[in-house]
């Protein structure tokens, strides 16, 4: 009895099946591709947690601010004096001259010129927020705006830029649409660097399918009259958003008109035409994608923005011949939203563009 109960034992165990090698293999690759997303989670909580903080410092150091100025007789900015150090900071013109935005650095130390007992800290701040050494705390001394940015970085206003997703030909489930989207940028204002664009989870961004060249997009902008190239001229020009040979890769060229590329006076430079990088991460069911613009600024020697600047950027949808971004099954509530990067902001820190919109479809 014993014998047979062992035999179907040994029968029973030669007829389960184990795991394969493939089927190990493509678990480990599963388990790996889990650990990486969950290590760039992780990895980007840090980071939060520090915008979180200057974010919160912001405000408590523009109310110290305040409260300095209200009480100075006469009334002054807790600010460092504009010396041989900090006049290095001073951002240069296309003549390669200094030019003075009325930005200073803020002083910590600073004292109330009719009472040298009352300094900016400890009697208004209490204590220095841990953020201020991690970042250079600033102040528009003409308009009273505090402000923070990259260490060493020119003495420039932050950007007020705007960038709006401003319509679309349709909402319908997995239709594909056009949509278009607003920048306006402003003279003298840090210059934009990056822009991203969240596209919300379930939406289908098509690049795979498309040709080389293919143009997928156009774009229609304006300088406005108070630019150095032709001023008192308001300049109109073009660019077209094609696809690459890269996958998720696309690029927007700017086409100046041809007088724009001619010298108008020896001291000021020619504008020449630029190509921006499109760089793509398609969203899926689960996560949202990006459109994440990276600026070229080739032969660009100013951080700031000469004129004002007008973008009014198209990316085709529902075209015959290109459908690009569809519109996702699920007919319920999804949000756009514009992300941007200057020349003066902190490194690793992507601020949100004051005033920015984001558009809700239904």
């Amino acid at each position: 009895m014993i014998k047979k109960h062992l035999l179907n034992q040994t029968i029973r165990l030669k007829d389960e099946k184990g795991f394969t090698l493939t089927e190990l293999l493509a678990v480990l690759v599963i388990l790996g591709i889990l650990a990486g997303l969950v290590s760039i989670a992780v990895s980007k909580i840090p980071q939060s947690s520090k915008n979180v903080r200057l974010s919160a410092d912001q405000v408590t150091i523009s109310t110290a601010v305040d409260s300095f100025f209200n009480l100075s007789s006469p009334r002054q900015y807790p600010i460092i004096k504009l010396d041989d150090t900090d006049s290095n900071l001073l951002p240069k013109t296309i003549n390669n001259t200094e030019k003075d935005f009325g930005v200073r650095l803020l002083n910590f130390d600073a004292k109330l010129n009719q009472n040298s007992s009352q300094s900016f800290v400890p009697d208004f701040l209490k204590q220095i927020p841990t953020s201020s050494n991690s970042v250079s705390w600033r102040i528009d001394i003409q308009r009273g705006i505090l402000f923070f940015a990259s260490a060493g970085s020119p003495l420039i206003p932050p950007a007020n830029s705007r960038f709006n997703v401003s319509s679309i030909t349709t909402n319908q489930p997995e239709k594909f649409s056009i949509y278009e989207f607003d920048l306006a940028t402003n003279k003298d204002e840090s210059s934009l660097k990056e822009i991203k664009i969240t596209i919300p989870q379930e939406y289908a961004l098509d690049s795979q399918t498309l040709d080389l060249n293919t143009v997928i997009g156009e774009l229609r902008g304006n300088i406005s009259e108070n630019n150095p190239w032709k001023p008192g001229t308001r300049i109109e020009f073009t660019g077209q958003l094609k696809t690459t040979s890269m996958l998720n890769k696309w690029i927007l060229k700017i086409d100046y008109p041809d007088f724009m590329n001619t010298k108008i006076k020896e001291n000021l430079l020619p504008k020449t035409d630029k190509i921006h990088n499109v760089i793509l991460i398609p969203p899926t069911d689960k996560s949202p994608g990006e459109i994440n613009i990276i600026l070229d600024r080739t032969d660009q020697s100013t951080s700031y923005n000469l004129s004002d600047e007008r973008w009014k950027l198209t990316i085709f949808g529902n075209n015959k011949k290109v459908n690009v971004i569809k519109n996702p099954k699920n007919p319920n509530v999804y949000r756009w939203t514009i992300t941007g990067k200057t020349t003066i902001d902190p490194e690793e820190i992507v601020k949100i563009i004051p005033g920015q919109q984001s558009l809700i479809i239904k």
